[in-house]
């Protein structure tokens, strides 16, 4: 699939990812204003720009060869950002380890094709007025973690190859590989 990516992401029945979710589709957007987001993916990437059409993207992603790092992964999510680019306009990062890099490096290795990375999306929001609302969201951030203390920590991941050559509403994937000892904190 050219131009499909690699997330990582918590497994979507926890209590992180679940919360994480729900920021993403109603207490930002209501700071914001915004009715109607996309529907998004709390989400790492992992890679973009993988394998070709001809090939079974569940076979392949079941035959990527993972890390044994990998279930010592500790994913630390960490301060709020803000950027330019419409699918990154308000962001929750997280701090690179070792595991984390090296997980991403065998994923490339495994997936990536020599193409040019589409041209970024755009949203209508400036970084400058992402960065105007950080206290009302940072507000929003601590009061959801205050009512719902079992959303601060997850253990287990799933790998998803997903589509990003599509529209933003056929992001969803085409092949899933649940992945044991990822262990998820949230420390904003």
């Amino acid at each position: 699939m050219p131009g499909s990516s690699l997330w990582l992401l918590p497994l979507p029945d926890s209590e992180l990812y679940k919360t994480i979710q729900n920021l993403i589709l109603q207490d930002v957007p209501a700071v914001y204003h915004d009715a109607a987001p996309p529907q998004f993916t709390p989400h790492i990437t992992l890679t973009s720009d993988t394998i070709s059409d001809q090939e079974d993207p569940q076979d392949w992603l079941d035959n990527i060869t993972l890390p044994e790092s990998l279930r010592d992964l500790q994913v630390n999510i960490k301060q709020l950002d803000a950027g330019n680019v419409f699918f990154q306009s308000l962001i929750m990062k997280c701090e690179n380890s070792m595991e984390l890099c090296e997980l991403a490096v065998h994923c490339r290795v495994a997936g990536v094709k020599d193409t040019d990375a589409k041209a970024a999306e755009t949203s209508g929001i400036s970084r400058e007025e992402v960065l105007g609302k950080f206290d009302d969201v940072k507000a929003k951030i601590k009061d959801v973690k205050k009512r719902l203390p079992g959303c601060r920590k997850a253990t287990g991941a799933e790998i998803w190859l997903v589509p990003t050559f599509k529209t933003i509403d056929q992001w969803k994937p085409v092949a899933r590989r649940r992945v044991e000892g990822v262990s998820w904190q949230w420390r904003t």
